[in-house]
C-alpha cells in the first residue's frame, strides 16, 4: 500500500474546495460531501462506500435539539 502525503493546500486544490473546508473536514467539524466522496473514491480506485462511514463530528448538536428553535 502506498501511502499519500498530501498539504492541506494541495488537497483543498485537488478536491476543489477553499482550504478552511478542508481544514473543517480535517479536524472534524464537517463531513464529506457526496462530490467529495466521489472525487476521492475515483482517485484512490476504491469503492464510495469506503469513504461514506459514520464519524463524530466535534461540536456536533443532538438531533433532537438541532429543530429547538
Amino acid at each position: 500500500m502506498v501511502e499519500v502525503t498530501w498539504t492541506e493546500s494541495a488537497l483543498a486544490d485537488f478536491l476543489e474546495l477553499s482550504k478552511g473546508t478542508v481544514s473543517k473536514i480535517l479536524n472534524y467539524q464537517k463531513g464529506f460531501s457526496k462530490e467529495t466522496i466521489r472525487k476521492l473514491s475515483l482517485h484512490f480506485k476504491l469503492t464510495q462506500e469506503a469513504f461514506n462511514r459514520p464519524y463524530p463530528l466535534v461540536n456536533q448538536i443532538p438531533k433532537n435539539l438541532q429543530k429547538a428553535s
